[in-house]
């Protein structure tokens, strides 16, 4: 089960899934409170936290999962998002987030599994050099902010790269087989067929 929260600045995308026991929450940007709620009226126990990258829009929760126990787990290489404020650009709007040290690491072509649920880690860098997409188990894919719909992500910040987007969209997501559901880090879901159609990356 997917269930999708809008939290935080953006507003940012946060996704709660679920075997009916046990959670995994991507990308808490905020909304502590009410998935917290949502954890404990459906009787599910939060396991890890899944991060497609390292910007304080998507980790400014971190901490307080962590307190609880949760794991969290970020690509190798965006790691040190989790405790530097000039690399998650928190420092850009005078942000502080309080830093995570104990975390593990996941790479490229790694499948993570906890309780019935896995995701497959594709590295699509260009947003950030650490940024992932997740396959789901019914082929859906969580995409960060790589791919969105009609739009992908910003390459203007530290670690980004528009030919590396570029080639992480075309090379690595339109690749993927068939018509996919995408779950994006911000605004409306999408499919890769539609993507393959209508989005602006086919451009560059």
């Amino acid at each position: 089960m997917l269930k999708k929260f809008e939290v935080g600045y953006m507003p940012t995308n946060c996704y709660v899934l679920s075997d009916g026991e046990i959670a995994v929450i991507v990308d808490p940007g905020g909304g502590y409170g009410k998935i917290s709620a949502y954890l404990n009226e459906n009787g599910l126990n939060p396991v890890a936290v899944l991060l497609t990258h390292g910007h304080f829009d998507h980790i400014l929760d971190v901490h307080k999962w962590q307190k609880e126990g949760v794991d969290i787990f970020i690509h190798e290489d965006e790691a040190s998002c989790l405790f530097t404020p000039e690399e998650n650009i928190s420092s850009m709007i005078g942000l502080t987030i309080p830093p995570v040290r104990m975390y593990k690491t996941f790479s490229d072509g790694d499948v993570l599994t906890f309780g019935k649920l896995s995701f497959k880690v594709i590295h699509t860098p260009g947003h950030t050099k650490g940024s992932c997409c997740f396959i789901m188990d019914d082929g859906s894919v969580l995409t960060g902010d790589t791919l969105m719909c009609e739009t992908y992500g910003r390459t203007d910040f530290p670690g980004g790269s528009t030919d590396r987007i570029v080639s992480s969209i075309k090379d690595k997501l339109f690749s993927l087989e068939g018509d996919r559901l995408i779950y994006p880090g911000h605004g409306d879901s999408s499919t890769l067929n539609h993507e393959r159609r209508f989005n602006p990356v086919l451009y560059l």
